[in-house]
This record gives C-alpha cells, structure tokens and sequence, in this order.
C-alpha cells in the first residue's frame, strides 16, 4: 500500500494501484489502500489453494485422520476427498497482523495526526532500511508509538479491526466442496521465514528482522508494561473468529522456581 502495489524488496508490482500515497489525505485514505491490497492477494493465494486441493486429492490420501474423523467411515470417503460432513478441516491462517495493525497505527499518528513525519520521509526511510543518523531518527520516533501488547486501547483495537477484516475476508471464500474456509492463526515458526523476506515496516522493524512470534504475541521488547497488560491487549483483540491463536508469554526463570511463584503464574493463566 505504501508503494502503490509495488512489493519494495523486488521492484515487482504484486498488488493492484491503490495511488500514491502520497496524495491520501487522510489515515482512511491509507487504510483503504491497505484492505484492498490485502483482499486482492487473498483472494489470489485463495485461488491458489482450491488448485493444488484439487490436485493434492488425486495423490495425497489422510488415512489415520480420515479413520478418526467423523463421516469418512461411514461414507468410505478419504477427508481430502471429502468425507468430512463439516468444513472444519478446511483451514486458512492470515498472520502477521501484528505488525500490520501496529504499522497502520504508527503511520496514522505520525504521518497524519501528529504530523511529526511526511509521507514521503516515511517511506524513504524504510527503503533506506532506517540507515543513517536521520533514519535511525526516524526508526526511534517509530519505535515510540504506542504498541499493541501494552493494554493501551487504541493500539489493541487496532488489531481488533484488522484481524476482523482479514479475517472476513477469507472466510468469504470457500474450499473446494463449496465450504467456507475457516480461519486458524496457528504457527509457531513461520514468524522466522516471513520476517526473513520483509521489508522494513512502520513499526520500526528493520528489513529481514524476525516477525512477532505466535500470531497474538507482541512485537519483541515493545510489550514493556508487564504479563497482565499482555494478557488485556490479547482479550480487546479477540480474535474469537479464529479457531485458535498463540500468545507467547516469557518469564524470567527465577519466577518458576518457587512454588508460591509458580501458584501466581497458574493464578493469572487460570484469570485470563
């Protein structure tokens, strides 16, 4: 969206042209560049998938998960064949919707609330990778905004929104036996190989710098108010659209030596 459909890390236009940003006049102008951007490559990777379904079912049989799974026996149908009587076993994972919502959010307050920062700054900056005295100015300032994770209202329903947009619109799409897709934000590694291939982001991520782990885990060092605002940025979030989502908590190992810490621990899992 920042670069007009143009994927930064190749020079090759992968989205369609959502206009200079330059010219958007307001964070919606910005934020409906994005969700265009986004609906136009899911449905594309959408499209994908129905293809290889159709191939994948003429070579690839599930026989311990079709003997377990409800329907399969009873109609003698393998579960990549169709077999299941529900759609559940046909899932979609839209990740990095972190990084994206705490992105959307540092460019709206400082591109066009706080004004503290031109589009165009912006933008050179991240393809310059934040190099230099002035981008690592710039990278700081962006490090500053508020981030999800921090039980701050405005950055956490942030995620909310994106994570219900993309969502819906994948699960708009439907599998190859007319089911709709259903969303599952699983994943514990996939953070290292995407981050790997990104350019640098809004959020003060560097260029090839590893995504947040777990797909409603805060970015790494920005949750800095402790495990319980952690806990309240993941209940604004929701994500209740999703079959399932991974939050990574990390405590100092002292804290499990012990059992009266341990018991605190248990108490504010059990809370969440």
């Amino acid at each position: 969206a920042l670069h007009n459909g143009i994927a930064s890390g190749t020079g090759k236009r992968l989205g369609p042209e959502t206009g200079d940003p330059q010219n958007f006049k307001t964070f919606d102008d910005l934020y409906d560049a994005f969700k265009k951007q986004f609906e136009f490559m899911a449905r594309r990777i959408m499209w994908h998938a129905r293809l290889a379904d159709r191939l994948r079912i003429q070579f690839h049989r599930l026989p311990f998960e079709s003997a377990l799974a409800p329907g399969c026996l009873e109609k003698g149908m393998d579960a990549g064949e169709g077999g299941l009587p529900h759609y559940r076993f046909w899932m979609v994972k839209d990740r990095g919707i972190i990084p994206a919502a705490d992105s959307l959010l540092a460019v709206k307050k400082l591109v066009f609330d706080e004004q503290q920062l031109t589009m165009q700054g912006l933008i050179d900056a991240l393809d310059a990778n934040f190099e230099g005295e002035d981008g690592q100015r710039i990278r700081q300032t962006c490090l500053s905004i508020p981030k999800y994770g921090n039980d701050i209202d405005e950055a956490d329903k942030m995620v909310r929104d994106v994570a219900k947009f993309t969502a819906s619109v994948l699960s708009s799409e439907k599998n190859i036996y007319g089911w709709p897709f259903v969303i599952n934000r699983n994943g514990q590694s996939w953070h290292y190989s995407a981050g790997k291939k990104m350019g640098a982001l809004p959020n003060g991520l560097k260029a090839k710098d590893i995504l947040p782990d777990g797909s409603l885990s805060p970015m790494q060092g920005m949750d800095t108010h402790g495990p319980t605002a952690v806990l309240n940025s993941a209940l604004k979030a929701d994500f209740k659209e999703s079959m399932g989502a991974i939050l990574t908590l990390e405590f100092s190992p002292s804290l499990i030596r012990k059992e009266p810490e341990r018991d605190k621990i248990a108490d504010l899992t059990d809370t969440f």
